[in-house]
């Protein structure tokens, strides 16, 4: 009766070894599939120089063999098959993990950079150059043959848009103009971080848009007083829920409040508590 299967091969080197298990098992070097095991074989813990452990039931590597290694000395080490995981330092040892010490950066390196500052500023002449720098920028970027002028306005810079290409921004619909102003709004800051408000407007959509938003606040209103019931109007940007405010602002039965969060929101109209009692038709 034969004996077990030869598992273990050893040799100086892995290179041995590794020659020595494919001439057992009629290989070639790079096709054997091997595990590399500790120095210390057997009972007799005889020092040996490498050991590989090597399935006798499935000796050859399944794909192609990795690059071999290329040790510090310049000799290409054979690559190492199904090696096991690095094995975990043992908990209670005792040895502390080293510490790495981490570089010291300079101090000028070390502040952080300062927060912008908080709230708007009043709109002046010196942004007006700003605001014009910033509206070209965006007009490119729309490639429309647009001419961006900035003007002073009540509480903020106006930017009108004029040139041939006024007609098909206009026939775009308020959404385009909305999102021009938008993108300008966040580009036109001062130096120390402050927001400038400002506005966009082309062919008088701007007005047109204040007069339509007067209407609504005004059939609004006298729904809520009819029905003693609070309107909920569609989510508005804030240049827009500021004219519904003003619209209503002298009705004394009245209370508006802009409700969530977002840039754009929606707005209630209500009766003010204590106030008249809804009209009877």
């Amino acid at each position: 009766m034969s004996g077990p299967e030869r598992r273990f091969f050893s040799g100086a080197t892995l290179a041995q070894a590794l020659m020595t298990a494919a001439r057992h098992h009629h290989l070639a070097p790079e096709e054997i599939a091997y595990r590399e095991r500790d120095r210390r074989h057997g009972f007799t813990h005889r020092v040996r120089g490498v050991v590989i452990e090597v399935d006798p039931l499935a000796p050859r590597r399944k794909g192609p063999a990795p690059a071999p290694a290329v040790e510090a000395s310049g000799v290409a080490r054979p690559p190492v098959a199904d090696a096991p995981p690095a094995r975990p330092a043992a908990m209670g040892s005792g040895r502390a993990p080293r510490r790495q010490e981490r570089p010291e950066l300079p101090r000028g390196e070390q502040r952080l950079p300062a927060r912008r500052a908080a709230g708007r500023a009043e709109p002046a002449p010196e942004h007006l150059p700003l605001a014009e720098e910033a509206a070209h920028a965006l007009v490119a970027l729309l490639a429309a043959d647009l001419a961006p002028r900035a003007e002073l306005g009540k509480g903020r810079v106006r930017v009108v848009l004029e040139g041939p290409d006024a007609d098909w921004l206009v026939g775009q619909g308020p959404e385009l103009l909305g999102a021009f102003e938008e993108l300008l709004r966040r580009m036109l800051r001062t130096p120390d971080g402050r927001l400038v408000p400002v506005e966009a407007d082309c062919r008088g959509v701007r007005e047109e848009r204040a007069g339509e938003l007067r209407s609504l606040a005004i059939a609004a209103a006298t729904a809520v007083r009819r029905t003693g019931r609070p309107v909920l109007l569609d989510p508005l940007p804030p240049a827009e829920r500021r004219l519904i405010h003003l619209a209503l602002a002298d009705a004394a039965d009245l209370e508006t409040e802009s409700l969530g969060h977002g840039r754009e929101k929606p707005l209630e109209i209500r009766l003010r508590a204590g106030g008249p009692a809804p009209q009877t038709p």
